[in-house]
C-alpha cells in the first residue's frame, strides 16, 4: 500500500496535481444537504462589538462624531443590519469621581453613545450594554468588593432603561472579564445577586448577564446564579489556522460551554451568547503589529472564511448568538474590526469581515428558527434558518482546497425565488460597496450550487440590500 501511495504522489507531481484534490470517488453532486430537524433554543442573530467613540490616527479617543464621520457610520450600520450589538460604556465618562451618585449623564462622550444607542433602538436592534469596569482594569477585583459599586450599576441600568427610555438594552453586566481580571468567583457572583436585589427592589426589569468569561467561569454562574442571569455569556478565540478548527473541532469545544450551563441549570432556556469572538489569536488581533511572521490578520480574506465556518458551527452547537470583535476597529490602536476609523491598516476601506458577517447579519436574523442541517464533510459545513413567512436562508462554507458542489433540499413552504451570493477571492468586496454581487435564481424542491475553495455560498429568499433600503 506504500508503494502504491508513493507511486500515486510521484505521478501528481509530474501532472501538476495536488494530492489533496478531491478525490474522484467523491463526485460532485452526490450530497444533498436537507433539514435533519429545527432547534428549540432562543436565535437572537449575529452583531458584532462597538466602541462608541470615534479615534485619531494615533488611536486615543475623540467623543466627537462629525457629520460626515457618523453618516458614514450610519449607512453600514444599516446595511449589516446586526441582531445583537455588544456597546459597553466607561463608567468615568459620565462618573469621573467614581463616588457613587456624582453622575454627569450629558458629557461629549455619553452624548456619542447616546448617538448609537438611539440608532439601535430606532432600527429594532438588541443591545448588550453595561460597564467595561466596575473601576479600571486594575482594580476591578477590589471593586467587586464595594457595595458603593453595586448601588453605582444599578444607577446606570435604571437611568438608561427608566430615564433614557432603552427598552432595547436586554442585557447588563458589570465589567469585560471578569475572570481576566483576577476578580474571584465569589466576588462576581455576590454582586450579581445584590445588584438583582437592587434591581428589583426599584421595580427593574431584569437585565442581567453574564459572566463574560471562558473556561468553566460560565457553569458556575449557572450554577451559582441562575436566580438572577436572563443570559449566559462567554469569549471565544481560536486559531483558524489550527487543525482544531477544521472537522467538527469548535464545535466540540462551544458544546463544551453549552454543557457547562446545562449541566448546572438543566432547566435553562436562557439565550447563551459568544460575547466575543475572534478567528486568531487575541494578543496580535487587536495589536496586529505583534502578529508572527505568516499570520493571517483580521483584514485578510480568509480570516472572513474562517468567521463563516465558526458561526455555522456555533449555530449548530446552540449558541444564541456570537458578536464579532469588533465594528471599527477599536480604541488605542487596537485593529480588530471590519474596518478601521484611525486610518490605519487600510482605514475605513471595508475588509471582507465586513461582506462576510454582514450576509450573516442580515440573512441569519434574530428571531429565526435555527435548521439542523445534515452536513456534507468535515471542510465542508452547511447551516439554516426558517425566517418565517416562506423566508429561508442557507450558507455553505468550506475550507476545502477544491471546488465542490452541493444540494440542498428546500423545504415545501420557501419561496421560489433564491438570490445567490458566492463570498470568494474574486468576490470578496470591493472595499466601497455595501454588499457583494448576487445572482437570482429559482427554485423548487432542490437547489445546487458550486462553492469555491475556501468560501461560502449564500442563499437566502429575502430581498437584497438595495431592496430592503428601498
Amino acid at each position: 500500500m506504500k508503494r502504491e501511495l508513493l507511486i500515486l504522489c510521484l505521478l501528481c507531481s509530474v501532472l501538476n496535481v495536488s494530492c489533496t484534490e478531491k478525490p474522484d470517488t467523491d463526485h460532485a453532486g452526490d450530497f444533498i444537504s436537507e433539514i435533519v430537524k429545527p432547534y428549540s433554543y432562543p436565535f437572537l442573530g449575529f452583531g458584532y462589538n462597538q466602541y462608541p467613540l470615534d479615534l485619531n490616527s494615533d488611536g486615543s479617543d475623540n467623543p466627537v462624531w462629525t457629520d460626515d464621520r457618523y453618516a458614514m457610520m450610519e449607512e453600514r450600520i444599516r446595511a449589516i443590519n446586526p441582531g445583537l450589538v455588544r456597546i459597553p460604556v466607561v463608567r468615568q465618562w459620565y462618573n469621573p469621581s467614581m463616588e457613587t451618585g456624582d453622575y454627569d449623564w450629558d458629557t461629549p462622550e455619553m452624548q456619542a453613545c447616546y448617538k448609537f444607542f438611539d440608532l439601535y433602538k430606532e432600527m429594532g436592534v438588541d443591545l448588550l450594554c453595561g460597564w467595561w469596569h466596575v473601576t479600571t482594569y486594575e482594580t476591578d477585583a477590589e471593586g467587586y468588593k464595594d457595595d458603593d459599586n453595586v448601588t453605582a450599576f444599578v444607577d446606570f441600568i435604571e437611568y438608561m432603561l427608566e430615564e433614557r427610555g432603552y427598552d432595547n438594552m436586554i442585557y447588563m453586566q458589570p465589567s469585560n472579564e471578569p475572570y481576566g481580571t483576577y476578580t474571584q468567583f465569589s466576588d462576581w457572583s455576590s454582586f450579581m445577586r445584590k445588584a438583582y436585589d437592587q434591581c428589583m427592589e426599584r421595580g427593574l426589569p431584569n437585565t442581567l448577564c453574564g459572566p463574560d468569561s471562558w473556561d468553566d467561569w460560565i457553569g458556575r454562574a449557572a450554577m451559582s446564579n441562575s436566580k438572577e442571569l436572563v443570559s449566559y455569556n462567554f469569549h471565544f478565540y481560536f486559531d483558524g489556522t489550527a487543525a482544531s478548527s477544521e472537522n467538527l473541532g469548535l464545535y466540540d469545544q462551544l458544546k463544551v460551554q453549552m454543557d457547562y450551563v446545562y449541566d448546572n441549570d438543566p432547566a435553562s432556556v436562557k439565550p447563551v451568547v459568544c460575547g466575543e469572538v475572534g478567528a486568531i489569536n487575541g494578543g496580535w488581533l487587536d495589536w496586529p503589529s505583534n502578529a508572527p511572521e505568516g499570520a493571517i490578520y483580521s483584514f485578510d480574506y480568509i480570516y472572513a472564511v474562517y468567521m463563516i465556518d465558526f458561526a455555522i458551527q456555533a449555530m449548530r452547537a446552540g449558541v444564541s448568538s456570537s458578536l464579532s470583535w469588533g465594528l471599527h476597529g477599536f480604541d488605542q490602536n487596537k485593529d480588530a474590526g471590519m474596518w478601521n476609523n484611525t486610518g490605519n491598516w487600510g482605514g475605513t476601506k471595508l475588509r471582507p469581515l465586513y461582506y462576510a458577517w454582514s450576509l450573516l447579519c442580515r440573512y441569519f436574523p434574530s428571531g429565526a428558527t435555527v435548521l439542523d442541517m445534515s452536513q456534507k464533510s468535515g471542510k465542508v459545513k452547511i447551516g439554516g434558518v426558517n425566517v418565517g413567512n416562506g423566508d429561508y436562508s442557507f450558507v455553505v462554507c468550506s475550507l476545502a482546497g477544491y471546488e465542490d458542489e452541493v444540494s440542498i433540499r428546500l423545504p415545501e413552504d420557501s419561496k421560489d425565488t433564491w438570490y445567490v451570493y458566492t463570498f470568494s477571492e474574486v468576490s470578496q468586496g470591493d472595499g466601497e460597496q455595501l454588499s457583494i454581487p448576487y445572482e437570482p435564481t429559482n427554485a423548487k424542491e432542490t437547489i445546487t450550487i458550486k462553492v469555491p475553495a475556501e468560501s461560502a455560498v449564500f442563499i437566502t429568499t429575502m430581498q437584497p440590500l438595495e431592496s430592503q433600503n428601498n
